[in-house]
């Protein structure tokens, strides 16, 4: 150990950057590899240490070509000038310096366009990962990549999915005019063109908003596999509206695999997804047992504004909406209420349906202190002609507390309603109001 070096000290930092250098010039392969690992954590003298880096990746050991191009791309941007070297790299007969290599030009960025031929090569390595990678790099490297395009496009077609979304992508980066490209490829006479166009918009998200009007036109592609692809671009944009309204339509489609697509999409927007509850109701009807089972989770996180067609639903005679209906409201109940539900559930107060008004009182007694905008509501179901609205009421103006001191008249008045539970109800929630109150 050197003289005055901590035994805690990390190995990287017992020896300076030019140490380091010189071993990698003379020491034996482990002891290369090392110093390789040393400079790359060090990060100082750039120009030499990436000089000398630069040498290693024609090192006769794989494992220090590795470790060179690793450290090669912790310097990021200060490595431009190892980019073409890194390029030749990817053609090292070695999987994993390949790898190695396609990563280090993406984080160099765009200053790695002297390796853009190597990188449009490299799409169509044997390894997947040297493929993703290389289309990441491309991506990073931006409009520098220009020459990339076609290729990318073609990799829109690869047989792995993650390789798909990188040159998608690196697509948006390179040519951000792009999406006009990808949105007239949507009426190509190849399947195959059209799935990858629509993966790609999807991939690009909130970029390719404006593709939004072809994409909803595409659900009535007549390939089932093209409208699965068009049914994730939309969940993935940024008009949640447009694509909503999209998706509820297609879980009316022909085909269980997109029908399902559709209500698993949905399921990720959450909240959102509201206007879409009347016919995520009707697919808890479906006869394929995933689809029913995605609306019954997209319903419960649309919360408290699917509460009203839910309740509605268990009055349905089909036993699957039922269950479904159910499981949702149960979902819903279990995971609370946010204050941004109140208005939805004194709204709920006023339904023709009394099994309605009833759930919107005990949802509006869960949130307590919370639901103090509700009082008028509560104070006004008190005179209910349902006498469980009513013995729902009283305990929820009971539970929001001081809040709901207003409501105080209307609790006496129900003192002599002609249900036994009311009053001792209103009685109970009384005595927490004056109590708060003194």
């Amino acid at each position: 150990m050197a003289v005055g070096v901590d035994e805690e000290t990390p190995f990287f930092q017992t020896k300076p950057a030019c140490a380091w250098i010189d071993l990698l010039g003379h020491a034996r392969a482990p002891q290369r590899r090392q110093a390789a690992q040393a400079l790359g954590m060090l990060r100082k003298d750039a120009k030499a240490a990436v000089a000398a880096l630069t040498a290693a990746l024609g090192d006769g050991n794989e494992l220090v070509r590795r470790q060179a191009a690793e450290s090669l791309g912790r310097f990021e941007a200060k490595a431009k000038p190892a980019a073409r070297r890194l390029g030749a790299a990817l053609s090292d007969a070695k999987d994993f310096v390949r790898e190695q290599a396609a990563e280090a030009l993406g984080r160099i960025g765009p200053g790695a366009k002297a390796a853009v031929p190597a990188l449009i090569g490299a799409l169509k390595d044997p390894v997947k990962y040297v493929r993703r990678q290389a289309a990441l790099a491309l991506g990073r490297i931006g409009t520098a990549a220009h020459r990339a395009v076609e290729p990318l496009l073609e990799a829109l077609h690869d047989p792995e999915e993650d390789v798909q979304a990188e040159a998608a992508r690196a697509l948006g980066e390179i040519h951000p005019e792009i999406v006009a490209t990808l949105s007239a490829a949507l009426k190509s006479k190849d399947a195959r063109i059209r799935a990858g166009s629509a993966r790609a918009l999807g991939e690009m998200g909130p970029r390719a908003k404006e593709a939004t009007p072809i994409l909803r036109r595409a659900l009535r592609d007549r390939d089932e596999g093209v409208r699965r692809c068009v049914i994730r671009a939309l969940g993935a944009l940024a008009e949640v509206k447009a694509a909503v309204r999209a998706l509820g339509r297609a879980l009316t489609d022909g085909s269980d695999a997109v029908r399902r697509e559709a209500a698993e999409v949905l399921s990720e927007i959450g909240p959102a997804a509201e206007p879409a509850t009347a016919t995520l109701i009707a697919a808890l009807a479906d006869d394929d047992p995933e689809v029913s089972s995605w609306a019954a989770l997209t319903l419960s996180s649309i919360g408290a504004a699917a509460a009203p067609d839910l309740l509605h639903a268990l009055k349905s005679k089909n036993d699957q909406v039922r269950n479904g209906a159910a499981q949702a409201l149960e979902e819903i109940r279990e995971n609370g209420f946010t204050p941004e539900a109140v208005p939805v559930l004194a709204k709920a107060l006023a339904s023709k349906d009394p099994s309605v008004r009833s759930w919107a009182a005990r949802a509006l007694g869960q949130l307590g202190p919370q639901a103090h905008r509700a009082t008028a509501a509560l104070a006004k179901a008190l005179v209910d002609p349902n006498a469980d609205v009513r013995l729902c009421a009283a305990p929820a103006l009971g539970s929001i507390g001081p809040g709901a001191k207003k409501a105080i008249p209307a609790l006496r008045a129900a003192l002599k309603d002609a249900d036994r539970g009311v009053r001792q109800a209103a009685a109970d929630a009384l005595a927490k109001l004056e109590a708060s109150s003194a």
